[in-house]
């Protein structure tokens, strides 16, 4: 008997926030090599996922072009990552799968959503998020839909941690062997990404 297809996935580039450690700018559109950080974190994301979306608060015509739509904060903005989540929900289709990424972490690896799904725990409330060089990465995770629709009342309440909201699901972290560089995260400034770096 063949096995049942997988969930499709809806990839959420969060590119929302107010770029405070890189001086206000808006750091996805921070120059990367040839291209920008939020570009280079899209193309990473784009292949592992049925659907990419891009959570912005400004340039929304910069980041429509790096996959198929936008969402905006429902939320006064820059109330962090969660409002992010929150504002893709009504994109967000029964029986869907949604992953996070961030804006700011150029060398996603090719196969975080693969392992990421691997691991949710087979539940309806589940996330399951990348663990590498001993450090959790909780923007690199992977939802289940219902898991993704409590983000709503976990802001009611006057929630904005995003390892507080996954400790009221059932998540676990996936270690990503080898060096960490696969999350570094460049959010100081242009100044902060090496010169000539650039994501294979």
């Amino acid at each position: 008997m063949p096995a049942p297809p997988s969930p499709p996935v809806l990839g959420l580039l969060l590119a929302g926030g107010a770029g405070r450690r890189a001086g206000g700018v808006d750091k996805g559109l921070l120059p990367f090599g040839p291209t920008t950080l939020a570009a280079a974190a899209a193309g990473r994301l784009r292949p592992q996922v049925e659907q990419l979306l891009v959570a912005c608060n400004r340039h929304p015509e910069d980041y429509a072009a790096l996959g198929d739509g936008i969402v905006r904060d429902r939320r006064p903005p820059y109330q962090g990552p969660l409002a992010g989540v929150e504002a893709v929900l009504p994109a967000l289709r029964e029986g869907w799968l949604l992953a996070l990424a961030p804006c700011d972490v150029p060398g996603l690896p090719a196969d975080l959503v693969a392992r990421l799904r691997a691991a949710l725990p087979a539940c309806d409330r589940a996330v399951a998020w990348a663990r590498a060089d001993g450090r959790d990465h909780y923007l690199c995770a992977l939802l289940t839909r219902s898991a993704a629709l409590g983000v709503t009342s976990y802001l009611e309440a006057g929630g904005r941690s995003v390892r507080g909201w996954y400790a009221t699901l059932s998540g676990q972290a996936v270690a990503f062997p080898g060096p960490g560089s696969a999350f570094a995260n460049y959010n100081t400034g242009a100044a902060s990404i090496p010169p000539g770096t650039r994501v294979s």
